[in-house]
């Protein structure tokens, strides 16, 4: 039998190895530095937009835009079928006239005659009804005027009339107290 080649160490040799190692100078301790974290005040940006979520104020401006689009594209879409209406109101009015100068050259249609007069009648009662509109508005807002003088009127009854009930209380039991009436305001 053979016994095992590894080299033994005495107790002494084993400290003294220890002593050497422990004495010598081994300079700062070198610590290796943490990954960088990001910033506390940007991190949840990072994360949302990691997400695919949008910020708030972006959101809100893309809406606010798309709005503002929205109406931009109502108002000229609104003036274009103005334009239009009255581009056919026009046409129409010409091709009515160009009508009845045709028929007036030939002599005339009785009929269309009528309808020419019944056609400035109900212009002329649409100006009429524009013009009763117009005064019933200034009727309303004088009517709410005269219904704010008439509530100033009434309060300022009474008060006077408060004045008088004090000044009835004031003077109601001395030697000159006045005779009472029984009259009201």
């Amino acid at each position: 039998m053979t016994g095992s080649k590894a080299k033994h160490r005495t107790i002494r040799s084993y400290y003294a190895a220890a002593e050497n190692v422990m004495g010598a100078d081994l300079g700062p301790l070198k610590i290796p530095a943490p990954p960088e974290l990001p910033e506390p005040e940007g991190m949840k940006e990072q994360a949302m937009a990691a997400a695919g979520f949008v910020p708030r104020a972006a959101a809100v401006a893309t809406i606010a835009k798309a709005r503002q689009q929205a109406a931009v594209a109502a108002a000229q879409q609104a003036r274009q079928e103005a334009r239009e209406a009255r581009a056919a109101a026009i046409e129409a009015a010409m091709q009515r006239r160009q009508l009845l100068d045709r028929i007036d050259a030939q002599g005339g249609v009785p009929a269309l005659d009528r309808i020419d007069e019944l056609w400035q009648r109900l212009e002329a009662t649409q100006r009429e009804a524009a013009q009763v509109r117009s005064e019933l508005a200034k009727l309303a807002e004088d009517r709410k005027a005269d219904q704010e003088h008439i509530e100033e009127l009434r309060a300022w009854g009474e008060q006077l009339t408060e004045y008088a009930q004090g000044l009835e209380s004031a003077l109601g039991g001395g030697p000159d107290a006045v005779q009472r009436d029984d009259f009201r305001l």
